[in-house]
């Protein structure tokens, strides 16, 4: 479950919101896509059921995941049932760490789990809460308001453990001074590469590598089913076109929406600002006061607020800004400024004022007064939020309209087209990971491979690609999975056979050379010998970017020389290529001069290390401990 425990304790809040609101899909109208699941047991994990569809959403959502990272290519069979594994085990884990949570006496109040989830961005409004945007997100998403707090309050539990096991690991003096002194380690490096290529082309391969190759590989050349869908799509965008204006209606809507329209009052300002980090100490803060206060000083005694920040930029620390703004309207402003701007008289000079970015120091320059919209002068953009509000009402009617005709007409999308005025569209071919154009949108993907659409050949429901777009879809054409011909493949397995002797030659010539290295050979001889071209490196560090990492893993990875003699290794890399390397001259410099920030760095780097191996541990036990059972029969629905 964790790659890093500091990115799960501070990142999973965005696990959640992903899960719920950009991947709604994986719940919305799961129960057809796995028809009959509902009460079915995954797995036990203790006394615990984890039901089908529990596991069926996890599932999804860790598709998705590894689509998003992969760039949204295709998801072969094998690496499908890796995923359903993985999302398993992941649920299991989950369960556990849960339950471990409990057994410490760890409790997530109702207090904490409301607070948490009114400080979710997507369920906020004007910078509030906003309880009808959040059951509409979780009505759409398949959620109850019980089932999304059960699952905030789970994943607060797992928080509330990983982040009291990362503040109770510690890590002694000693070990950071080793820590460092391995860091500043150096190695002489001498070492070769045996060139893959250069065998690559000699190798033949004939038919019968070729067939045996193909036989022995048959779930690697699998091409998954694929689909063209025709669909209908419905948009706000064209839909406004077809609202009818008139300069009644257009004066009606004018009358009735003027305060949107009216030039509210408007401050002219000149502006220094004096950054300050949020989390500045006492000192600092004076420090930044003490600057804006001598600023303010020499702009009252008649310098230009340009003047000021170009002839004392280097007086401190911090380098004063210049902003000016035209038109600021109240409101715009942080609070603290806002206020003071809108108490200042024309010309008035403010004292330094203290944001949440530093202070500022501010004149106002020009008072413009509030003054009613004409008619006129804002017809343009009268007619096109008249177009827009009135096409939102026509969208909502249209959706219905589309939804019945699809739904009263199942096996066609042809009446919903006239009665819609919609064209039927066709999509290029696409597979379960989804494909360009609609076949790119997750919920598109997955409401076309579902039973009712694929197998049934029904119409879909109304898919919303955004919140002003929305397609209904069939499957037009659909090739059944395959096993590609070898004729097909021929090619790619050619290259495939090639790759792999070329890497065994490279690997066994290396080998070779190693072991005469071993056996004492002298280095330069063994070039002459093999062909190879050694290159020596002196004095290199872990970190040293004039070397490749290929070659600093290998010698760093190889051990020290007991005496003063050199010790070599090698190592086969994913070109194919082998490497060689000797390493000699270790040499591990004392560390006495470690700054503060060097040595918290590092310390840091070895709290993560080790908490996040305790962590695996941790896991390993619990799995270990626990009584888990797992219902195969019922995961091949």
């Amino acid at each position: 479950m964790l790659q890093n425990i500091r990115n799960v304790v501070t990142g999973w809040f965005a696990v959640v919101i992903v899960t719920v609101m950009i991947v709604p899909f994986a719940l919305f109208g799961i129960n057809y896509y796995f028809d009959g699941s509902a009460n079915l047991i995954a797995a036990k994990v203790g006394d615990r059921e984890i039901t089908v569809t529990e596991y069926q959403r996890e599932f999804f959502n860790f598709r998705r995941e590894l689509q998003n990272r992969m760039g949204n290519t295709s998801i072969d069979s094998e690496t499908e049932e890796l995923i359903k594994q993985q999302a398993l085990q992941r649920i299991i884990e989950n369960q556990l760490l849960v339950q471990k949570a409990h057994d410490l006496g760890m409790r997530i109040g109702d207090e904490a789990v409301i607070k948490t989830i009114a400080g979710l961005e997507p369920f906020q409004r004007d910078g509030r809460f906003s309880q009808a945007l959040y059951q509409q997100a979780l009505a759409q998403s398949g959620f109850t308001v019980d089932m999304f707090e059960r699952q905030i309050r789970q994943e607060m539990l797992t928080e509330q453990m990983q982040t009291a096991l990362l503040t109770s690991t510690f890590i002694t003096d000693t070990e950071v001074q080793a820590m460092a002194r391995l860091d500043a380690q150096t190695r002489d490096v001498l070492h070769a590469t045996i060139d893959a290529r250069a065998v690559y082309d000699s190798i033949e391969v004939n038919d019968a590598d070729i067939e045996k190759y193909y036989n022995e590989n048959q779930r690697s050349f699998q091409e998954p089913q694929q689909i063209r869908i025709a669909y209908l799509d419905l948009s706000l965008d064209t839909l406004s076109p077809r609202v009818e204006v008139t300069e009644d209606r257009l004066q009606a809507y004018f009358e009735t929406n003027r305060a949107n329209y009216n030039q509210p009052e408007t401050r002219k300002i000149e502006q220094i600002i004096v950054r300050l980090m949020p989390d500045a100490d006492a000192e600092a803060l004076d420090q930044v006061r003490t600057q804006a206060s001598f600023l303010r000083d020499k702009i009252e005694a008649g310098e230009s607020f340009a003047d000021v920040v170009e002839n004392y930029r280097d007086e401190f620390e911090q380098v004063p800004e210049l902003l000016n703004l035209n038109a600021v309207k109240q409101g715009e402003l942080s609070p603290e400024v806002d206020a003071e701007v809108f108490a200042l008289e024309e010309g008035e000079l403010s004292q330094p004022i203290q944001s949440d970015v530093g202070l500022h120091v501010i004149r106002l320059e020009e008072v413009q007064l509030p003054r009613d919209a004409e008619f006129d002068e804002v017809r343009e953009k009268l007619e096109e939020d008249y177009r827009e509000a009135e096409a939102e009402k026509l969208f909502f009617e249209e959706i219905e309209r589309l939804s019945n005709a699809a739904f009263e007409h199942p096996d066609s999308l042809e009446v919903a087209a006239a009665e819609t005025g919609l064209e039927v569209q066709i999509s290029d071919w696409f597979n379960e990971g989804g494909g360009s154009g609609v076949a790119a949108n997750p919920d598109v993907v997955l409401e076309a491979f579902s039973d009712e659409v694929l197998k049934e050949g029904l119409n879909s429901q109304p898919v919303d690609l955004s919140d002003t777009r929305v397609v209904v879809l069939r499957v037009a054409e659909h090739k059944p999975a395959r096993t590609l011909a070898l004729d097909e493949v021929r090619e790619e397995i050619i290259n495939d056979i090639k790759f792999t002797r070329a890497q065994e030659q490279a690997r066994e010539r290396g080998e070779a050379i190693l072991e005469a290295l071993r056996q004492g050979t002298d280095p330069e001889q063994v070039a002459a010998e093999y062909d190879i071209e050694w290159q020596f490196e002196e004095s290199v560090a872990r970190n040293d970017t004039n070397v490749s990492r290929s070659v600093l893993r290998a010698a760093f990875r190889a051990g020290q020389p007991e005496t003063a003699g050199t010790i070599y290794a090698g190592v086969s890399i994913g070109s194919g290529d082998y490497i060689i390397v000797g390493v000699s001259n270790v040499q591990t410099p004392e560390v006495d001069s470690l700054s503060d920030d060097e040595r918290q760095q590092l310390r840091q780097q070895l709290i993560q290390a080790r908490a996040q191996n305790t962590w695996i541990s941790t896991l390993e036990d619990m799995r270990a401990r626990a009584d888990i059972r797992i219902f195969d029969s019922n995961l091949n629905l």
